[in-house]
């Protein structure tokens, strides 16, 4: 399974020789590879793609066409190199790896995976190896590559497409190591963190804003965590590429259930960071006593005081970190309308206590949902408990780096196919909930009609989001039950039935609410072509003519 949190590339990387065929192999190497290319080089068409370089290693021009490129063995000749792509003496020639073939210039029909990859150059036969590369994790904007050009040194670089890689050789921190993971505990523990890195300095937090190399604790010795909270540490060295920054929360249930609580009266508090209102509403982080009972006991009648801490435990929790202000400041996404749809760096933690299963990645957060009229969803404060959306990109809309990889590559949900994610969709449920500042709505609340609608149609062979529930927290405070679920887009669609997210169109609503259009296509158009063929459908069941018109 692959784990979300980047660590450093520590590669070892074999260079293999082929064996002697009739004709010699093209003298060709493969000399420098980046598959987490978010802010370097951008391709013909602007985008930050994963790239192969390719070098020239004779002493004379070489015809490249016909040789193959590929990241799976077992598929040799997955990608084959145009006709009349000829190096000169010494020449490099850049491969942007993004399935983007019909696009100008070489683009392969694969992507590299950042979390460890391998990649395979084959002679024209499609069986004589030429050059091959084992990837291990890489780093943001780092490349990894041959100094001197075409050795079998392989070091962390400065990035070189197209030009010799020598003497940009770029030392890289070892990745922070944490004594104890991320999850439930019972009792104190001390916390060690640690990188092989000589000479480096770990600072970390523990108030959910992001270590930097001027802010942070310095890490000197173990850190005794006895309350629920998110650890957050990075390690930094002059002259060095810093780590990603790597968050744990550890959570004691006890305390979850005392939260925004004065231990000694039982009244509420406001936790620090939190405003002390909500519209004309007074903050209240506390967790219900009539529910979990007076500091976890049923002194007060608590009607589930026995059982919450079980309970808390029944479905995945998601504990989601970053600073307060970007929360809940003055431009904080949660509290400010105005910020929605405004995307922060967040690191969100998922953990199932059932499964034991985990992961952590740095991405962008937004909220989620329609704001026009102040009627739908989003309007403050029709409901205090407001949907969210992690959106798992390497940058925000804005250019912030969010430290995270392009994809979320976890199996979410058990009953889906889908195992790679652009994004999830955390959904707070306002209809037919008893949240809803409407009556009706509340004496209605189901909490199920989405997603049993969906299983429905995924039962009946049809495609639908896949869905469950997990627990909320922002920044070690529970936060409430909450919906996740896929979000029907065009990169689901992709994941589902095969080929590239963006030959997809993908519409909100109506006509008007374009996601995606499809390559050289035109959503709107297209949808309302789809609905003009519907109805002439509707107007005409038995016209055959008119369901192939729909169906094309």
């Amino acid at each position: 399974m692959r784990k979300s949190k980047w660590f450093l590339l520590t590669l070892l990387l074999t260079t293999f020789s082929a064996a002697p065929s009739a004709l010699a192999a093209p003298p060709v190497a493969i000399n420098e590879v980046m598959a987490a290319n978010y802010t370097t080089t951008a391709d013909p068409q602007g985008d930050f793609d994963d790239w192969i370089e390719l070098r020239n290693m004779g002493d004379g021009p070489v015809d490249l066409g016909g040789l193959y490129l590929t990241d799976d063995p077992d598929n040799p000749t997955a990608w084959q190199i145009p006709a009349g792509t000829v190096l000169g003496l010494g020449g490099y020639v850049v491969i942007w790896a993004d399935e983007d073939v019909t696009d100008t210039g070489l683009h392969a029909n694969f992507e590299l995976d950042a979390a460890g990859d391998s990649l395979w150059l084959f002679d024209v036969d499609g069986l004589t190896l030429i050059d091959t590369v084992e990837l291990g994790r890489q780093t943001p904007d780092v490349s990894f590559g041959r100094d001197p050009d075409g050795s079998d040194d392989w070091l962390t670089l400065s990035p070189t497409p197209g030009a010799s890689n020598a003497g940009t050789f770029l030392p890289v921190v070892a990745d922070t190591t944490f004594s104890h993971d991320r999850g439930f505990y019972d009792a104190p523990v001390e916390v060690t963190i640690s990188t092989e890195t000589e000479g480096a300095t770990i600072r970390y937090t523990l108030n959910g804003t992001t270590p930097t190399a001027s802010h942070g604790i310095v890490y000197n010795g173990p850190i005794l965590i006895y309350g629920t909270t998110s650890l957050r540490a990075a390690a930094f060295k002059t002259g060095w590429k810093s780590t990603n920054v790597d968050t744990h929360t550890y959570i004691f249930l006890d305390d979850v259930i005392g939260q925004a609580t004065n231990s000694a009266t039982g009244a509420q508090v406001t936790p620090e960071g939190c405003p002390t209102s909500w519209g004309s509403s007074n903050g209240d982080y506390q967790m219900d006593p009539d529910v979990v009972g007076q500091n976890g006991t049923d002194d007060f009648g608590g009607l589930y005081a026995n059982t919450i801490r079980d309970d808390l435990k029944s479905v995945p929790s998601i504990f989601l970190v970053m600073d307060f202000d970007d929360w809940f400041g003055s431009k904080g996404i949660y509290i400010n309308q105005s910020q929605d749809g405004t995307e922060r760096v967040v690191s969100m933690e998922y953990i199932d206590p059932a499964t034991e299963d985990s992961f952590q990645i740095n991405c962008a957060i937004a909220m989620q949902g329609g704001v026009s009229g102040g009627g739908t969803s989003l309007g403050r404060w029709k409901t205090f408990k407001l949907s969210m959306r992690p959106r798992f990109k390497p940058q925000t809309d804005d250019g912030k780096l969010t430290g995270g990889p392009g994809k979320l590559d976890f199996k979410v949900f058990d009953d889906s196919p889908i195992e790679r994610f652009n994004t999830v969709v955390i959904d707070g449920v306002l209809n037919h909930s008893w949240l809803h500042p409407s009556s009706g709505q509340r004496n209605t609340a189901l909490y199920v009609q989405d997603q049993y609608v969906a299983d429905l149609h995924n039962a009946m062979g049809g495609h639908s989001p896949h869905g469950s529930y997990a627990h909320v927290y922002i920044n070690n405070l529970y936060w409430g039950m909450y919906y996740l679920h896929e979000r029907p887009d065009h990169a689901w669609a992709a994941q589902l039935l095969g080929g590239e997210e963006d030959e997809y169109d993908a519409i909100k609503h109506n006509a008007g609410g374009v996601i995606n259009s499809g390559l050289g296509g035109n959503a709107t158009s297209n949808y309302n072509a789809m609905l003009a063929a519907a109805g002439a459908v509707a107007s005409d069941p038995g016209s055959l003519s008119a369901y192939a018109a729909l169906c094309e």
